[in-house]
């Protein structure tokens, strides 16, 4: 899932305005010669608890981006910030992260919630254009059957992640959605959608 999400930044980010003016190349059915740029501070978190699993998070979010290929991890060592100045409810400075060349931006926070469990928050900017950059993860089910009572014997299921960036003319969406069951009829592991306004 995270490797599909990786994707999902590579897209969102050739929509950048800078990007449109041939500051990234991607092509999206091959390797990538040339990979982006990400940086991603270690997640934050309240208690030294939260903020040892925010650095395991970001450590293994991170490796998967760099095993991707189509990226390429900043060494957290070039970064230049305070941690005053992160915070997924700060706008980032992006001047300092445009220095490093940082095209891509993910900032999280960890918070242990009172019953036990664990809340991760996140931000992901487009450094050259300033902009936030939207998740969402997505379910759904749906059969066609030529009975007129319907059975939930070929339920297909699928699930899947997407970006949103969000401009003056409505977010435009892209989503990648795999099969998890009734997938016996399709040839695709995944699909692209690709759209722009709300979904209603």
């Amino acid at each position: 899932m995270i490797r599909l999400f990786s994707i999902f930044i590579v897209i969102v980010s050739i929509m950048s305005t800078q990007a449109l003016q041939a500051r990234v190349r991607i092509d999206i059915t091959q390797g990538n010669v040339d990979p982006m740029p990400v940086a991603a501070p270690n997640f934050l978190g309240a208690t030294d608890d939260a903020a040892n699993l925010g650095r395991d998070i970001t450590g293994v979010f991170m490796s998967d981006l760099d095993r991707s290929g189509l990226f390429q991890v900043i060494d957290q060592r070039a970064y230049i910030f305070t941690q005053e100045d992160l915070g997924v409810n700060k706008r980032p400075r992006f001047a300092d992260w445009r220095l490093i060349n940082a095209q891509v931006l993910v900032i999280g926070e960890v918070e242990e919630l009172p019953d036990g469990r664990i809340q991760v928050s996140t931000r992901v900017w487009d450094v050259y254009s300033d902009e936030q950059l939207g998740a969402v993860a997505f379910i759904d089910a749906g059969q066609v059957d030529d009975e007129i009572t319907p059975s939930f014997d070929n339920l297909a299921i699928g699930a899947g992640a997407g970006l949103r960036y969000y401009t003056d003319f409505g977010p435009l969406r892209f989503d990648v959605g795999v099969p998890l069951q009734g997938d016996e009829n399709s040839d695709n592991n995944f699909q692209i959608y690709i759209s722009i306004g709300q979904a209603f």
